[in-house]
Order: C-alpha cells, then structure tokens, then sequence
C-alpha cells in the first residue's frame, strides 16, 4: 500500500494511486492507478459494465468528513430532493422501530426524454458502512443496488463513497436511455452528496439524524 499526502490547502489527496484497500468491499469497483489520481483530485469516477448478462453502472468519490456526517445526510429522505439532480419527492412509506431498515418511495426524472418515475424500493442499512436496495413496486422493472462507505486507511475522515445500481425500466423507456442518463447524472448526483455533506457539517444545512 502505498504512501498518502494530503494537500492541506485543497484538503484533495494528490498523491493516492495505488490503493487497493477497497476493491472487494465496494462491490468490486476495480479502480486503476489513475482512477485513484482523479478521486484525489476531487473528481468522480463512473463505469459502466455487464454482469451475469445485466448492465451494472457504479461511480465513486472520495470525501473528506467524519463517516457518520456523511451517513446522517444519505438517510435524509425529507430533504433529499434539495440537492439531489432529478429527484422531486422522497417519502418513508415504512420503518424498522430500529431502522434497520426502510421502504421508501421516489418520484425521479432520469433525463429529458424519460417520463416521471415513481417507484418503492426497500432499504436495509448496515449503519455508516452500506445501503442496499432494491424495488419493491412502482414503474421500474428492477432495480437493485448499494452504496458503501468505505474509510481510507492512513487518512482521517477521508471516506470513499460508492454507488452500483443495476436498473432496468422496463417498458416506460429503452434501458440504454435510462443508464445513459444516469452516467451522465451520477457525477452530479455523488457531487452533490459532497457537497451536501460539507454544507452540513459546517452548520449551513439542515439534515435530519
């Protein structure tokens, strides 16, 4: 594993090529040297590949807060659609007494030629570590996927935040459509939780625990 340096002025990672600490625990998100030169840049990283026959799309980030400040924001579904792209309503239909798990309702846009999307899906949390989730009912055929919150070892609060989803429409629009606009919006969308992130660490936002 190789050494990190932080650029204190920036608080990016200039120096993290190399690293390997995630690749089995993000869902096998296979990250080359390069890639992990962009995410110290404060860049995001989007792929795209096949899977047992489906279309798998993933994208990474890297930020720099306490795990536990990133999580409070993911599981803010009253304030989600503020500043996640194309979200317009997110709704808890239904909750563990210990939140162990949810069945929450979205209304998304995925790109100007798609309609409204409303589906539930299920969501069960292994707190500050992972999110699945997968559908339950509403306009998808299928969606299944996670999102992990991995810390960077040798760095602290520095977090690599990951997202794989397969999705499937179904009939509402060709599926090429639909992962085609998700790549293009998932830089955004993994922008906008860092974004979200800091803003409420810094005690500009307004998140729920």
């Amino acid at each position: 594993m190789s050494s990190l340096t932080v650029n204190k002025s920036t608080g990016l990672i200039p120096a993290i090529a190399g690293i390997w600490l995630v690749s089995a625990a993000a869902n096998a998100l296979e990250l080359t040297d390069s890639d992990w030169e962009q995410l110290g840049a404060g860049e995001v990283i989007v792929q795209s590949d096949k899977v047992d026959g489906r279309r798998r799309v993933e994208a990474a980030v890297v930020i720099q807060q306490p795990t536990a400040d990133i999580w409070q924001v993911m599981l803010d579904c009253d304030n989600a659609p503020e500043f996640v792209p194309n979200m317009q309503r997110c709704q808890i239909i239904q909750q563990a007494d210990d939140r162990s798990w949810e069945i929450i309702e979205h209304q998304v846009k995925y790109g100007w030629l798609a309609p409204k999307t409303v589906y539930q899906f299920r969501a069960d949390y292994v707190p500050q570590q992972k999110i699945h989730f997968e559908r339950i009912s509403g306009d998808l055929n299928h969606l299944e996927g996670d999102w992990m919150l991995t810390p960077i070892d040798g760095l602290e609060d520095y977090v690599l935040v990951t997202y794989s989803v397969f999705i499937d429409p179904g009939f509402l629009v060709p599926g090429f459509i639909t992962r085609g606009a998700l790549r293009d919006d998932l830089p955004d969308v993994m922008r906008s939780l860092r974004e979200r992130v800091a803003e409420v660490h810094s005690g500009n936002g307004d998140s729920n625990s």
